[in-house]
Order: C-alpha cells, then structure tokens, then sequence
C-alpha cells in the first residue's frame, strides 16, 4: 500500500511494524530516486559537461523519493502444532514527495534502530545514502548508518558479492525471476504508475524471501529463534565460509604481466565459463563499456568479442550509468571503464578498471586478463559501429540495398550488419579494416587460421 499522509504512516507504526517488533520478525528495506535525465538538443545525447550547461541537475540526482519496507514475521501454524510460518509481507511505500519529513523521519529512525527488527536489503547503505539526501535537504539530520542495526546486508553474502538482485533471486529461488524494466523509470513524477508499483512492492519482499531461503539452506531455524538472532548465525557462517571457494565467489583474478595492483581493477564475479583451465573462447566473453571506453569498445568488436557501450546503446534521457549497471547485471556482461571514480561507483558489479592508455595497449590488456582466445576467424566477425553481426547479401538484395556499388561492382560479395543495416564490400574501407587487423594480430600474437569462407 502507497503512504502518503501523517495518519497512514501512523496507522503503519502502530499495526504492523509493532506486531513485527513483537515477533521478532524482519523487514525488507529499499529505496528509489529519479534517474538523472541527459537533456537532448536536435535528438542528440549530449556530453556530461555540456548537460550541466543546458541544465544543472545534479542537485536532485540520488535523493530518494520512495522508500519501500517489506514487514514479515512468523506466527503459530495453523495447521502443523509447534511450528511457525512466516506470515505473508506487508509492503507499505512511503512516499518521501508527499509525507511531512518530520514524521517520516521520526518513524524511520524509530524502525532502523529497533534491535528486534532484523532490517535486510541489498547494498543499505545506498539506499540509507539517498533518504538521507532527503532529509538534510529538508533541515533534519541524517540516519546515522552505524546505529542501524541489526541488518543482513545480501551484497556481503560472500556467495552473493558482484551479484545483483535478479541473480540472487536466480541462485536462491529457483524457478523464479525478477523483472528490472521499471529500474529507470521516473520515480520522481506522480502518481506512480501500476507497473512501478509492482516493482517498488516486490524488491524488499524478494529480500525477505531471500533471507528465509538462506536460513532453510544453511540450517539455520527461524521457527525457535527471532529473525536477528537467525542473522547473527548466519553472519557467523558466512565469516567461517571465508577460505571456501567456489562458483559465485569472487575471484580476482591477476594479470600475470601486472604488478601486484592488478587486484584493484577487478571487481565482482566473471559471469562466463571459467577461463582458468583453459582460454575462453570470443563467444563467451560479453562486455559493456562507459562513454570513456568507446574506443576500446570499437576495438574488442573488431576481434569479434560482443562488446556494447553507452554511445550505441544507451537511450536518450536515461542515467548513462545506471543503464551500464543494469545491462551489465540483465546480460551476464562486464562493464569495462577508464574511470577510476565509476569503478568505484560500481563496487558490486563485476566490472573492470582499464589502466593501460591507446587502444592496442587497453586491447590487449582486457583479452590477456581474462584469458580470451581470439582467432583469426574471430577477426572483423562484428560490426565495430553498433556491435551487430554481419550477414551475406544475395545479389538482389545487394542490387537493392547497396545499388550505386553494386551497380560498378556486381561481381562481389556485399554484407549487411544485422542491427544497424549498414552494408559492408571490399572496398577502401575494407583495406583500413584489414591493416587495423594486421596490427591487432601481431598485438595479440594471433596465428593464421584457415578463413575460406569469411
């Protein structure tokens, strides 16, 4: 339920945030805030320095407008004696544009402080970072981060770090998914629409969820015990798994050629076959670059490797790195970026901090850390302008599509790139394209392969 005035909100406080206080239960935290929107001059996506200009708003990027609990506990059976059920949740939206700040904040910090209410979410302190926009920019004093407690925070679940949401729910319950379309959206324009609604409701409840799957998985009874003290067991099991490796761990992995600082540029899980054992093959890697990484972005298409980036791909009027996250988290793809401060940002996602400068250097450092065989099969195999894939024209449709050349050339092959229809013949382009291969196989050290056909 949306709650959008003083009476609401106290009706919340004295119903079930109290019988949740009562049982010992758990609440699912969340928080939502406008998407920083680009302006556009001619349908063009500006620069980041040229959107300040246009339009400064940055003071308003991060605030939160929504804050969403997710109140659960567990009760007597009704069917099975001396056990307890978990009670379905009660999602209540607090909406941070409508309700008096005051009140708001005097419940919050009355609810995050509470030692018989676990608190759990993904990332917390974020969410804690952008309410607490809110209240300074209304004259009160932030939720001071440490003093809520006692939380289960999924990000520091050492199987869960470099996952996002939609991969715990993946991992933990199976057969379910969860929908990121709404992600983006406006969440600072009312009222809200149903579909953001849904998602606003179903993130912290997904939380809970969670949380119960990890206790069932890991022994740990919540039916005897209050949900805090069934964190404090698994935090305790979480810090005794420390030396367990295994497959939704983090690995960071070294580049044999770098110093010892290689492990600072890594961030998060590969989400891709492993490539310790042997190389990984061009068509496992998937990777998504930031505005800074364009032209390393153009390179790896050059070897084959499926590389998107924010200048192909991010829509207009959408936060260039939130689309970067998202897509990176929905796509299995690691984000690849020159920025020092975004990588930072994106602690969490797997992502990569390239150091090295020109783009044969940044190439080669990106396919040698992650252990990427590129062939020369894989060579001009994608479309270095949108990152599509090529196909072969018949004569018909080359007489069709690229009719002016064709028309001097009828006796070559014509292709066509599958996302952004641009038609491809051997040409002088084609020859700048093969000098630019030569250098990348003498960068990489790729051997001649057998390309008939190509």
């Amino acid at each position: 339920r949306l709650i959008e005035s003083c009476e609401a909100l106290s009706e919340l406080e004295k119903g079930p945030v109290a019988e949740c206080r009562a049982a010992g239960g758990i609440c699912g935290l969340d928080a939502e805030w406008p998407p920083c929107v680009r302006e556009q001059i001619e349908g063009q996506r500006l620069k980041p320095s040229r959107a300040r200009r246009v339009k400064d708003d940055g003071e308003d990027r991060g605030i939160a407008s929504l804050v969403q609990l997710a109140l659960a506990w567990r009760a007597d059976s009704a069917t099975t004696t001396g056990s307890r059920e978990l009670l379905m949740p009660v999602v209540a939206l607090l909406d941070v544009t409508t309700l008096p700040l005051p009140a708001l904040h005097a419940v919050l910090l009355r609810l995050v402080t509470d030692s018989a209410i676990l608190k759990v979410g993904l990332s917390l302190k974020g969410d804690l970072v952008a309410l607490n926009k809110a209240f300074v920019r209304g004259g009160l004093e932030p939720l001071e981060v440490a003093t809520v407690a006692p939380t289960f925070d999924l990000a520091r679940w050492r199987a869960f770090r470099g996952a996002g949401l939609v991969a715990i729910v993946e991992r933990s319950l199976p057969g379910h998914t969860l929908g990121k379309a709404q992600q983006c959206s406006d969440w600072g324009s009312r009222p809200l629409s149903s579909e953001q609604v849904q998602y606003a409701a179903t993130d912290p409840a997904v939380c809970v969820a969670v949380f119960d799957a990890l206790c069932s998985a890991h022994s740990v009874s919540v039916e005897t015990s209050s949900y805090p003290e069934a964190a404090i067991a698994l935090n305790a099991r979480n810090d005794q798994d420390a030396g367990v490796r295994d497959s939704m761990k983090i690995r960071n992995r070294r580049d044999p050629t770098e110093g010892d600082d290689s492990e600072a540029r890594w961030s998060g899980t590969v989400p891709w076959p492993d490539g310790q054992q042997q190389p990984r093959r061009v068509s496992d890697a998937r990777f998504v670059c930031d505005e800074a990484a364009e032209g390393l972005a153009r390179g790896l298409r050059m070897c084959g490797i499926d590389t998107a980036s924010v200048r192909t791909g991010c829509p207009p009027g959408i936060d260039a790195q939130q689309w970067v996250a998202e897509l990176a988290e929905r796509q299995a793809r690691v984000v690849l970026t020159t920025d020092g401060k975004l990588f930072r940002r994106l602690l969490g996602y797997p992502a990569y901090l390239v150091r090295s400068g020109g783009k044969q250097n940044q190439i080669q450092e990106v396919v040698r850390f992650f252990r990427i065989q590129v062939d020369t099969s894989d060579l001009l195999s994608r479309c270095t302008k949108c990152n599509g894939t090529f196909r072969l024209l018949s004569r018909d449709e080359a007489a069709v599509r690229a009719s002016e050349v064709y028309a001097r050339a009828p006796d070559r092959e014509y292709w066509e790139c599958t996302g952004c229809s641009q038609q491809y013949w051997q040409g002088g382009m084609y020859s700048r394209a093969v000098l630019a291969t030569e250098r990348l196989r003498a960068t990489l050290k790729i051997a001649d392969t057998d390309t008939s056909g190509r």
